[in-house]
């Protein structure tokens, strides 16, 4: 499944770039550097983090809670007009991002979307997603030890089939299927997972050049490695989510600023596990609610700057006020966004 994938976004950037010859298409080229700080890079509890000066294991390869990081992207975008108001958009994207206190957590993602449009808010797209080797913290493999912890990752193949329609003068609606696979690495391969999700959104662009939307989200996650491998994968780790996603925007210059914009998201979960083996997971479930407020400016047609901070809280609920305490926490993100814009025409 993984060289399919590999396949996929391999297939789709040799497809873009063939087109772009063939049909004498620009490429728009955007390149984003982003500065940030991070509050809880582990997402420790507090619990957690008054016992890590005694357990340090828990800490792994890091010395303190936060850290900066650093993330590159870059992006590429054409579009192919076919007739009328007919289109072919084909975009490729590739990031990294690396911790500056944390070794361990470095990865990489790679997005690759084709959308196909006939009118205002009306078009079908496709595309495919892969986040490669993200740290989460160190925790212990009862497989082998009971004591010795070490690095849990994981890594995401998400693809999406979305389609658009317009409800009325600036108003449309949005559908979208998604099939996501995330998998650990070798040591906590009982907790992988195929996750099947439904999302509908519907916005709204006032007079007043605000964005309103409105998405929700209903999904399920298989654990499909429970009964298959060592003792550990004994219990399952399968849940059903739903999410909510409010974001408004604005583009009508405010102060020295060109965008002004606030998201909240919140995500419920609930295990199916009812085993009394597995204090853990049973009937436990969690909100998890993040709030996004930002600002941008354009210095030119091609330069632009953003600022963006994120405040995210974890409430879980469960029989064991230990579990509770153990898996419930806070975060800070805060980071600027430095962006350039450039378009190459070999023609």
């Amino acid at each position: 499944m993984r060289l399919l994938f590999l396949f996929t976004v391999s297939f789709g950037l040799g497809l873009a770039q063939g087109l772009t010859s063939y049909l004498h298409a620009p490429v728009y080229i955007n390149i984003r550097m982003t500065n940030g700080y991070d509050s809880n890079v582990l997402r420790l509890s507090a619990n957690e983090r008054s016992s890590a000066p005694i357990e340090k294991e828990v800490m792994g390869s890091m010395d303190t809670f936060d850290s900066h990081y650093v993330r590159g992207e870059l992006t590429g975008r054409s579009i192919y007009n076919l007739s009328g108001k007919k289109n072919v958009t084909l975009s490729g994207s590739g990031a990294f991002i690396r911790y500056s206190h944390s070794p361990d957590k470095k990865y990489s993602s790679g997005k690759f979307e084709m959308k196909y449009r006939w009118g205002p808010y009306r078009s079908v797209m496709y595309s495919a997603r892969h986040l490669s080797n993200f740290y989460l913290r160190n925790y212990i493999n009862r497989d082998v030890s009971n004591h010795t912890s070490i690095a849990c990752s994981f890594s995401d193949r998400d693809q999406k089939l979305s389609v658009s329609y317009p409800l009325a003068r600036r108003m449309w609606v949005a559908f979208t299927g998604g099939y996501l696979q995330r998998y650990y690495n070798g040591a906590f391969a009982e907790f992988n997972s195929d996750i099947v999700y439904r999302r509908g959104r519907f916005s709204w662009k006032t007079p007043w050049n605000f964005t309103l939307g409105v998405e929700g989200e209903v999904g399920k996650a298989d654990n499909i490695t429970f009964g298959t491998t060592a003792r550990s994968s004994d219990l399952d780790r399968s849940y059903n989510y739903t999410q909510l996603y409010l974001p408004i925007k604005s583009s009508v210059r405010l102060w020295i600023f060109d965008e002004i914009g606030c998201a909240y998201r919140q995500e419920n979960r609930m295990y199916i596990a009812e085993s009394l083996d597995d204090p853990l997971h049973s009937g436990r479930a969690h909100t998890d609610g993040k709030l996004d407020v930002w600002v941008k400016k354009d210095f030119t047609d091609s330069f632009s700057a953003k600022i963006m901070l994120r405040k995210r809280e974890r409430i879980t609920q469960s029989e064991y006020n230990w579990v509770e305490g153990l898996k419930s926490f806070s975060q800070l993100q805060v980071w600027m966004e430095i962006g350039w814009r450039t378009m190459y025409d070999r023609y």
